[in-house]
């Protein structure tokens, strides 16, 4: 039979005061000795050949623990109660300080989870990661770098935004802030960041904005754009212009576009990379088949027996490969028109009202822009004031007789 013995050490309870604990003396043949506050329970100090120490020691789930506070004459007796006290209301929560403590030190920084995660993963499956990284250059490193993500309040997130308000940014970007922020966060919960417990920034809510500009081409400016567009410099402007306006896809996404990702048979043209990182299908209409028919046959105009090899739906006849930028020809031929106001971006904008106008559905609109919330496609479902009219009309109608039109057999006052 095996005994075990279980030796318990009496450590002594003493009235912890400054002048006591200075006057303390390692007993001979011991290299240390400790004692216990009187006052407050789990208090410990323990003098040490190296001096004396502070500690909390507390039992947490049936085990006991204890957490370090401080050495003596940096920590005072009245600071070292005041931080055991802090300990025990954790304790009496749920809560192990210990644990607390080691998350804290082990947690990163929001700048060090940014350069060591974050980064890899935006540049791996998002085509806005440098938009990410010159916002967060920009306006959030400076404050918040150097905190560890733990430490990183709702308040404080509150406090940064509501200052860029007051900075005159707008609303716009400063929501883009709040979603990058609250966007770290998640992925810091999902990869289950030590020390990262809760999102600070889950129940903020995102600023009213009431400043998007909505800007709409309609049939006439399209005919005047035409006509501008047909003595720009740039030969290939006008189908691209075309090809965006019955489309609705991005201008990159245009300006990229290869003959190998359009299926002629299926009449779908697939987006390897889109801007949400993934894979999406262009359904292509009639007049989308038509405007590629005619680029072709322009193509081979421009290019000659180059457009045979040539990969590209918009290539630049200087480089063979996609234009980097159509802005200058672009401005041009806009102002020409009269139409200094309207964006390349506004043409998509065109795409989604002109559908929802006609009554498309918008589940169908979001598909076809190839956004992946619902919310973003609202943006576009902008209702002409006409057809609102219109639609006004119906109870017009259905009422005006008891006004305008006298029913039979009621005199007229």
């Amino acid at each position: 039979m095996t005994i075990r013995f279980i030796y318990v050490v009496a450590i002594m309870k003493l009235d912890f005061a400054h002048n006591v604990l200075e006057a303390l003396t390692i007993p001979e043949n011991k290299v240390k000795t400790s004692f216990t506050d009187k006052r407050i329970r789990g208090l410990q100090f323990e003098l040490r050949q190296t001096g004396g120490f502070f500690s909390f020691r507390y039992t947490y789930q049936h085990k006991q623990r204890s957490i370090p506070i401080g050495k003596f004459g940096i920590i005072s007796v009245a600071d070292a109660r005041k931080q055991a006290l802090s300990f025990a209301r954790m304790v009496a929560l749920g809560q192990d300080p210990l644990q607390i403590k080691q998350d804290q030190t082990g947690c990163l920084s929001l700048n060090d989870f940014f350069l060591q995660r974050y980064l890899s993963f935006a540049k791996a499956t998002k085509r806005s990661w440098k938009s990410d990284v010159s916002l967060y250059n920009k306006h959030i490193q400076k404050v918040f770098g150097s905190t560890k993500l733990n430490l990183i309040s709702s308040t404080q997130i509150q406090i940064f935004l509501y200052k860029k308000i007051a900075d005159g940014f707008a609303k716009g970007t400063v929501n883009r802030m709040l979603s990058f922020i609250r966007h770290v966060f998640n992925l810091a919960l999902d990869w289950k960041l030590t020390g990262v417990k809760e999102n600070p920034a889950k129940c903020i809510k995102s600023f009213e904005e009431n400043n998007k500009v909505e800007r709409y081409v309609n049939p006439d400016e399209a005919l005047v754009l035409k006509q501008a567009l047909e003595a720009s410099a740039n030969a290939s402007l006008k189908f691209i212009i075309a090809f965006l306006l019955v489309t609705g896809a991005r201008k990159n996404e245009a300006l990229k576009a290869r003959w190998q990702d359009i299926d002629l048979n299926a009449n779908v043209w697939r987006i390897p990379l889109s801007k949400s990182g993934k894979v999406r299908h262009v359904p292509l209409s009639t007049t989308a088949l038509q405007f590629l028919s005619l680029i072709k046959i322009h193509n081979a105009a421009l290019l000659g027996h180059e457009a045979v090899t040539c990969p590209f739906v918009f290539p630049n006849p200087n480089t063979l490969k996609p234009f980097s930028s159509v802005f200058y020809a672009w401005d041009t031929a806009r102002k020409k028109a009269g139409l200094a106001d309207v964006r390349i971006h506004d043409l998509r904008h065109t795409f989604a009202s002109t559908l929802v106008n006609k009554g498309v559905p918008l589940y169908e609109v979001q598909k076809l822009l190839g956004h992946s919330q619902i919310r973003t496609t609202e943006r576009y479902a902008h209702l002409q004031q006409k057809r609102l009219q219109e639609s006004a009309g119906f109870a017009g109608r259905a009422f005006e007789h008891i006004l305008i039109k006298p029913v039979p057999g009621v005199q007229k006052l």
